[in-house]
């Protein structure tokens, strides 16, 4: 999916959820990202200097939510990290 919806050079792989934090840190804050876990999808937002997982949270089936990066268990949990600005893609809002 990620590869289908951004460009090849908006996407980036980590092996932890620090260095993927590293890298969203130096982007523009109007961004959005679409991030694919070991078994998950979601999307990340940045507001301010707080990031955002907004995700539909199969742990403890809560349903569709938007919480910190730092608090996700979805994101804590996973080895992989595969991550692509959705907002560079200049033909994915053309219609």
């Amino acid at each position: 999916m990620i590869k289908e919806l951004c460009e090849t050079s908006s996407i980036n792989r980590y092996s932890t959820l620090v260095q993927m934090k590293d890298y969203l840190k130096k982007q523009d804050e109007k961004e959005v990202f679409i991030v694919g876990l070991d078994f998950h999808t979601g999307y990340i937002i940045k507001e301010g200097d707080d990031f955002y997982f907004l995700h539909s949270n199969y742990i403890n089936r809560k349903g569709v939510m938007k919480e910190k990066v730092d608090d996700s268990k979805a994101l804590k949990n996973s080895n992989l990290y595969m991550i692509g600005s959705l907002t560079q893609n200049s033909n994915l809002f053309k219609f």
